[in-house]
């Protein structure tokens, strides 16, 4: 015969309500599903606890609260730090929108790391989740995609019409929907 677990009842406990008198009130659990209103309380034991390197810290901003960050060999301890500061922000995975290039189109200047990180930068909006000397193309695109779909577009569309202009290749062409 086995015996359930009961539970221990808490102290002036009103099992009607389910309210407690002169309870603490309990902590917030780590949940990746959090608003950005609503921080994420992990006090400083827990981080020195739980994350040591820079891939702890990159995990539990990626996997565990389901941020979209650079590729790890992009991001530095300082970018890792200014997150948990609040100095920086991350978009949630569920939010961040994609755009698809061709392969082509990597080889042009507007899809350079330099230039998209400069055209990054030079807006307030998406600086706020660009860590320092990003170099990660892919990142930057689905910044702009999320937060400035318009820029992107334009992109796309000043590249189109240089390959236009300077005899793309059939599968550029074959891209911009252009038979021979």
């Amino acid at each position: 015969m086995t015996e359930e677990f009961q539970a221990p009842e808490a102290p002036n406990a009103d099992p009607q309500s389910g309210e407690y008198e002169d309870s603490a009130p309990q902590p917030e659990t780590l949940d990746p599903y959090h608003s950005e209103n609503q921080p994420i309380d992990v006090s400083y034991k827990d981080i020195s606890l739980r994350l040591h390197t820079k891939e702890d810290y990159y995990q539990f901003f990626n996997h565990i609260n389901q941020r979209l960050l650079p590729e790890i060999n992009n991001v530095n301890q300082d970018y890792l730090r200014q997150l948990f500061t609040g100095e920086k922000r991350a978009l949630r995975l569920l939010d961040a929108k994609d755009y698809y290039f061709p392969k082509t189109f990597y080889k042009q200047d507007p899809l350079s790391p330099p230039s998209l990180y400069k055209m990054c930068i030079a807006s307030e909006a998406i600086s706020v989740f660009l860590p320092n000397q990003c170099k990660d193309v892919n990142f930057m695109i689905k910044l702009l995609a999320t937060l400035d779909y318009d820029k992107v577009r334009e992109i796309d569309l000043s590249i189109q019409r240089f390959l236009l202009s300077n005899k793309a290749t059939a599968g550029e062409l074959k891209y911009l929907n252009i038979t021979n």
